[in-house]
Formats: C-alpha cells, sequence, structure tokens
C-alpha cells in the first residue's frame, strides 16, 4: 500500500522540502491517529541514514511512539505520534539517546 493510501497531510508540502527537514501535520487514514510526519532533507545520504539506523536501534519502549519510516518519492521520511510542541526529529531523538545513555 504506498504512503498516499495510508496518510493524509494536513496542509500541503512546501517548495523548499528537500534543503530542510519539515515536519508535517497528518493522520493515519486506517486509524484516523494525528501523526507528525518528518520529511528528511538531501535524499538518501549518510546523516539521514543514521538517523534511520538510530531510530531501528532505539529500545523497544521508546520505538513505540513512531509508526514507520520509508520513502516517498525519494524522500526519506519518519511517520511519529503527535508530539507535543512538534519538535524537529533530529533534535527529538538526540534527546532520546542522551536520556537512553543516561538511564
Amino acid at each position: 500500500m504506498s504512503f498516499d493510501q495510508r496518510f493524509q497531510l494536513v496542509g500541503r508540502i512546501a517548495d523548499s522540502v528537500g534543503q530542510t527537514d519539515h515536519a508535517l501535520s497528518g493522520r493515519q487514514i486506517s486509524t484516523g491517529r494525528s501523526v507528525t510526519i518528518h520529511l528528511l532533507a538531501g535524499g538518501h545520504n549518510a546523516a539521514n541514514e543514521g538517523l534511520l539506523a538510530d531510530i531501528a536501534g532505539l529500545p523497544q519502549e521508546y520505538q513505540v511512539c513512531f509508526v514507520e519510516t520509508g520513502d516517498h518519492n525519494g524522500t526519506p521520511y519518519v511517520v511519529t505520534d503527535a508530539l507535543a510542541g512538534n519538535p524537529p526529529l533530529r533534535q527529538w531523538m538526540a534527546g532520546l539517546k542522551a536520556k537512553i545513555a543516561a538511564d
């Protein structure tokens, strides 16, 4: 099933996507659940692949808020639960990694 069949964006993708990361509000169509869709700038580069590997490597208790990762028309994306304050994904992941290291 394609991205467009699983998720509905609330709003429009900015023209600058690809130059900077973008977080967009959305909805998981099958459940109606509010989500944040993080579009990663730069395509499949080392930084993005590292971020995706970090997400995949999180302990299970930290993965519950990640819905899926994938590629949409050449742009890697991460779908998460809708987060209070909508923090940038890379900043959020840095905080999670610091918390895990401190535990």
